[in-house]
């Protein structure tokens, strides 16, 4: 999967290139993200405007993801279309371990 990555304010921001995050695109999903952990990032928000389907695949790849930046480490979610966000709904991943924000400035301040 392509991702872009990006540093605002001390926060990497990364951007998946693909519509799915499934079985076939989260291997290579996480592992963008665990790269950054090993460059030291804790913070990240990521950007998922163009992904229009999840999977438990993509759940997992996000979890672990998490687990990889640390004790310190969080994520938040920001773009997160329609169908996706009905996804972290009936898991309730929405309302305990990811945060969602409707905008890139409010997930990065919320990472501050």
């Amino acid at each position: 999967m392509q991702v872009t990555e990006k540093i605002e304010n001390g926060v990497l921001v990364i951007r998946p290139q693909e519509s799915r995050l499934d079985a076939h695109s989260a291997p290579d999903f996480k592992n963008s993200i665990v790269d950054a952990s090993f460059s030291g990032y804790t913070a990240v928000a990521i950007d998922l405007d163009q992904v229009v389907y999840m999977d438990s695949s993509g759940l997992s790849a996000l979890l672990s993801s998490l687990k990889s930046l640390g004790k310190n480490g969080r994520i938040a979610l920001f773009n997160v279309q329609e169908r996706v966000r009905k996804l972290f709904d009936i898991t309730r991943l929405d309302k305990h371990v990811f945060r969602i924000f409707p905008s890139k400035e409010e997930a990065v301040r919320s990472l501050h």
